[in-house]
């Protein structure tokens, strides 16, 4: 583990904050790309800030409290350094900023779902990044395990599961990248991604061995929420196959 890159009398370098910091600037500079063939700057602003940025940011604070149990939920959230520092829930931040798009979308009027699919070009490459920074800082890290791909950490041999969702997740890129030819928006790519990712997932929880993203039954919080998207998704691929969604 590597959670600290550089230090000296003056500047301490942390990994897991700059790789954060990469993803979203990264991110933001390729959906600033395939945004403005559709929309000016300041709706790209007001969506990549609001929406995939602080809501995110809130959503995956929140559904963090949600799983935490080693102190209680309202003791955490009065300290600073959690609402500015570690501890984030993915599909928290991924629910609440789908939610805020909808309403987006729904209140520039004449824009469909597919409109927005560019965003899980950005999303798979900036979430890869992260992935890297949580290997780096040590964080969601794997079960035991003393094979050819086990890297030391917290004391023990053990999957690299951060490495393994960060290579899926770079596929998962060029994958999305490719359906997007000639910049048009793909009315069913959001739904593809949501359930190839669920899929990833899901398999991964299943080599994960931190405890503090909770459990349910025989399955984690984020195995059961997979699940409900998959289920979610195709239901819509049913019903609105062949189509694109519009708000008016």
């Amino acid at each position: 583990m590597f959670p600290i890159l550089f230090t000296s009398e003056h500047l301490t370098l942390f990994s897991y904050p700059l790789f954060m910091g990469i993803a979203w600037g990264l991110a933001y500079h390729i959906s600033h790309l395939f945004y403005l063939k559709k929309f000016n700057n300041t709706v790209h602003f007001n969506l990549f800030f609001w929406g995939n940025f602080v809501m995110s940011w809130l959503g995956a604070k929140l559904a963090f409290l949600m799983t935490y149990k080693k102190m209680g939920a309202t003791e955490l959230s009065q300290h600073l350094s959690f609402w500015f520092g570690g501890g984030f829930v993915f599909y928290g931040g991924l629910i609440a900023a789908f939610l805020f798009t909808a309403i987006f979308a729904w209140k520039i009027k004449k824009c469909s779902i597919g409109s927005f699919s560019f965003l899980v070009i950005p999303l798979s490459l900036g979430h890869a990044i992260g992935r890297l920074g949580c290997f780096l800082a040590g964080c969601c890290y794997g079960s035991e395990y003393n094979g050819i791909c086990s890297v030391e950490m917290h004391q023990a041999l053990r999957h690299p599961v951060q490495i393994y969702e960060a290579v899926a997740l770079t596929l998962l890129f060029f994958w999305s990248k490719k359906k997007m030819r000639n910049l048009e928006a793909h009315p069913h790519l959001i739904s593809q991604y949501l359930i190839f990712y669920s899929i990833i997932r899901f398999s991964l929880e299943f080599f994960r061995g931190d405890i503090v993203r909770g459990n349910w039954g025989i399955f984690s919080t984020s195995q059961w929420i997979s699940l409900g998207i998959i289920l979610l998704c195709l239901g819509f691929r049913f019903f609105y196959s062949g189509r694109i969604v519009k708000f008016r």
